[in-house]
Order: structure tokens, then sequence, then C-alpha cells
């Protein structure tokens, strides 16, 4: 990828023939270099333009680049080859000058050999016809022809000609290997293209952020900022702080923005509930601070309607709340006690009338909705009896569920509900093994229905699946993260997913393809 760069630090955009700083990375009709890159200059000229930085655009060119015959590659040969039939045409000058001065000289002998036998028939007083004149004129054309082939067939061994052949032979294999399985090399590059695509690390912040979440159009993030809450404007993948939130007395563990209005719920370590409406021209209003539960919130999930959120706890409890989100009220409808330590996940079914819960108790339990109430249904029979760190379903009878201890399975469980009435794990997908940590919360299994994706954050990785026609989730990349304290969210459009981590203490924005 040297040259790349070094071609890319020569070139200046045709506008202000300036160093260029930026790629705009947005799809187009046509697409040429001059098209794509960005001086300091032509950046304020489309503020909201999707871009990628240079270092980040040659780290995407080196990984793509890995399934291509790289252009270091293809020079070297070039040059062994420049430098081969330099050789080759000095040896074949010489070859040939040998050549023909082998010529010359025959024609000299034949001339000489001829002449001879003729002084010899005129001494002898010999037939011209004999057979004896014959046999020295052959002996001489065969002695002659020899030599000239012997000549001849030294050009075609040369050694620098051989090598040259391998060379050429090198160069078609490299591409040759490209077209053995055009089908297989399309989704090897395909998956190239595909996963968490860095944008920018943006907006330090020291202060610790559990929670992060859209609003239904993603064009409003909230997160987490120790006791308060920050609104920021998100606009083509860029954050812009619109203002804080500080309402909480203690850490804000949870965020939950409606999904059909500007409305959002938040909970804290305490265990203290608030509602928000986003009004215009950046005006918030708040509800009053609902304390039901006694120990911190754990997890939250609003129904379709949004007139039901679930409200889970670090103590045991699940809370049911009867929800006017427009006018920030809340009142308890339900509460369901049947674990026995923190519960970390909820999760709904499509058809809204099945709960499933997981927490430190190593319980998955199922809640069946029977008229207005929720009643337990059954603890789900688990392979591996773990502790549970995120749930979720990703259609009406089956879901997902992660395991959180430092030695347990690291697995991502898939849950199928069967014709018995009862759930089994079905194709488990592995994960990689960290043994050296546990799995950290706060960080939901996100499920976009339009495009069929899952991210699932396990200990020090986020897994990007799609799941296919078959139902079949198909591993499309896995990020790494520097630390298990990495909390995150992606918009409900799936096509950002933006985090925040201890260690650089700052948000990334990354574009997620598929």
């Amino acid at each position: 990828m040297e040259q790349i760069q070094q071609f890319l630090a020569s070139q200046k955009c045709q506008r202000h023939q300036k160093q260029l700083s930026k790629i705009i990375c947005e799809n187009s009709e046509k697409i040429t270099l001059q098209s794509c890159i960005l001086c300091v200059d032509c950046e304020k000229e489309v503020p909201n333009s999707l871009t990628i930085g240079l270092p980040e655009f040659i780290r995407v060119c080196n990984r793509n680049n890995q399934n291509f015959v790289p252009i270091e590659v293809c020079f070297r040969r070039f040059d062994n080859i420049l430098q081969l039939l330099n050789e080759l045409q000095y040896k074949f000058i010489n070859q040939i000058q040998g050549v023909k001065k082998c010529i010359e000289q025959e024609k000299i002998a034949l001339y000489q050999m001829t002449l001879e036998n003729q002084i010899k028939q005129i001494i002898r007083d010999e037939n011209p016809q004999s057979q004896i004149i014959s046999n020295e004129i052959n002996k001489i054309n065969i002695n002659f022809t020899t030599k000239i082939i012997q000549k001849l067939d030294s050009l075609q061994n040369l050694e620098e000609q051989k090598k040259c052949i391998q060379e050429i032979e090198k160069l078609r294999r490299d591409f040759d290997l490209q077209q053995q399985n055009p089908q297989q090399q399309q989704q090897e590059l395909q998956q190239q293209s595909q996963g968490f695509i860095h944008l920018y690390n943006s907006n330090q912040q020291s202060e610790t952020c559990y929670s992060i979440s859209f609003n239904h159009s993603n064009s409003l993030m909230i997160s987490g900022c120790d006791n308060s809450i920050k609104l920021w404007e998100f606009k083509a993948g860029q954050l812009n702080l619109i203002k804080n939130l500080e309402e909480h007395q203690e850490v804000v563990t949870n965020l939950l923005f409606s999904s059909i209005s500007n409305n959002f719920v938040s909970g804290s370590i305490d265990g203290h509930l608030i509602c928000w409406s986003y009004l215009q021209q950046s005006q918030i209003k708040k509800s009053q601070t609902y304390k039901s539960h006694k120990k911190g919130i754990s997890c939250m999930i609003l129904n379709k309607k949004e007139n039901l959120l679930f409200t889970s706890d670090m103590d045991k409890y699940i809370i049911i709340w009867d929800a006017d989100l427009s006018s920030n009220l809340l009142s308890i409808h339900q509460v369901l006690d049947n674990h026995t330590k923190q519960v970390n996940g909820l999760s709904l079914n499509e058809s809204e009338n099945i709960l499933v819960s997981c927490g430190l108790d190593k319980q998955i339990i199922v809640w069946q909705k029977v008229s207005d109430q929720w009643i337990f249904k059954k603890n789900v029979n688990q392979q591996s009896y773990d502790l549970g760190t995120r749930i979720k379903f990703i259609n009406n009878d089956r879901f997902l569920w992660v395991s959180g201890s430092m030695n347990g399975q690291d697995y991502l469980f898939d849950y199928q509900f069967n014709i018995q009435n009862d759930y089994i794990q079905k194709r488990n997908k592995s994960l990689l093994q960290e043994k050296d940590s546990k799995d950290s919360l706060f960080f939901p299994i996100f499920f976009n229905k339009e495009k069929n994706i899952v991210i699932v954050k396990h200990k020090l990785y986020i897994y990007l699946y799609k799941k296919d026609d078959q139902g079949l989730l198909n591993s499309l990349h896995l990020k790494k993260l520097i630390t298990n304290d990495t909390f995150g969210a992606i918009t409900s459009d799936g096509q950002f997913l933006v985090s925040w981590d201890q260690s650089n203490q700052r948000y990334e924005v990354c574009k997620i393809i598929i």
C-alpha cells in the first residue's frame, strides 16, 4: 500500500489545488477519484457528506486488498521480467551474432570442401556423379545444419528465458486465483466491505456513559454522563451537543427513546425513573421522579403501542408500568418477582404475549400475558446453566441469550419454541473465548428487522450477524474492543453504531455496512 499512500499524498483537489484530507463515501452513479477527494476547503462546502479520513481509508484499503493481487507484488514481477528481458536481449544479440558468424564460417567451409572435392575428382579422374562425392556433400550438409541447430537451440535454453517464463507464469497464476471461483471471490469481497466501518472518534467524555439511545428519526441521541444526560443532534454520523439534562441524583444506567415520538425515559443506579419530552426549540419537559424500584435500573423496554413500560432492577424485580409518555406519566400495572437476584435482560416477542427475562440467578424465565396480567409460565431448560447478561426475541418464537460469567461457555445461545410448548437450544453460535473477563451489562442485543441484522456485545467483542431467508445467523464482522466497559447502541435504521468506552473516554461512530 506504500504506492497508494504516496499517490494519494501527491494528489490535490481540482477546485482548490490543495492536498486532500478526506474521502467522500457516498454512493453516486459515477464515482471518480477526483469527485471523491476533499481538501480542507472542500469539507466546508459539503458539511453533511459522509466522509472518511485518510488513515481510516488506507486501513480499509489494506483490508480490502487481502483478496486482490497487491500492487507491490505486480510491480515486483514486472521489474523482474524487465531485468530478465534486458539480460536476454544482451545474450540474444551475442548469440545471434554467433549464429551469423557460424553461418559465414560454414559457407566458407562449404566452398572450400566443394572445391577440394572438385580437385580430387580432377586428380583421380573420378566420376562427378560418383557415390563418394555425394557422401562428402551430405557430410558437409549434416555438419552445417547440426551446428546451426545447436546455435539456435542455445537461444531457447537460456536460463534468463526460463526465468522470464516462470515470472510470467507466476503473475498469471496470481491473477488466475482471482478468477477460479468468481462467486466465492464476490462473496469474499462483499464480506471485506461489510461490518463496522470506523468513521471518527468524537467528543471526549471522562464521565461514565452506561447507555445510549436514538429517537425514531435518528436525528436525536441521548447518552449517560454520570448523573446527567446529554442530548445530541445526530446528523449523517455527526454529533452536536444540544444540552445537558441534570435531574438524577445518582449515575444514569438506562436510557430509552420512544419509537414514535421524541419522548424518552431514564433510569439510574438508585432505582429512580424520569420521563422526558423534547419540545420545539430544544425545550425539555420532565416528569416527577418515580421511586418504586429500591435498587438500580438494569433494563427497560416498551411495547409497540408504548402504553406499557417494562423495567428491571439490580434487586430481583420486574415492574410493568402503564405508560403515557406524551404526558410523562407512569403508574404501576404489575410487579413480577420470580427472580431471586438481579435481572439483566428483558424482551417481548412479536405478538407481545410472551416476555422473557434473564439475570444473575442463572434463570431464563418465560412470562405469558393472560387477559391483562402477566403470569409465570416456566423456566427454560438450559444446556449451559450460567448467569445471563442479554436476551432478545428476533421473531415470535425465537430468542437469543448470552451468558456472561468469566469461566462460562462463550456462546450466543439460540432458543426456538417447539410443538411441545417448550424452548430448546438450536444452532448456537460460538463466540471468541475470553476466560479472563466477565461480560458487562447495559449494552443490549439489537435486532433490526428491516435489515435482518443482529448486533451482540459479549465481553471484548461486538458481533454483527445477518439472518438469512432460512433463519440462519451468518457472521458478517466482529469488532475488537479495548475494554469490556464499552456501551453503545445502533440507530433505528441500522446504519450507525455509536459507542463509548472507559479506556478512550470518548464516543466512537461507526457506519454499519451489510
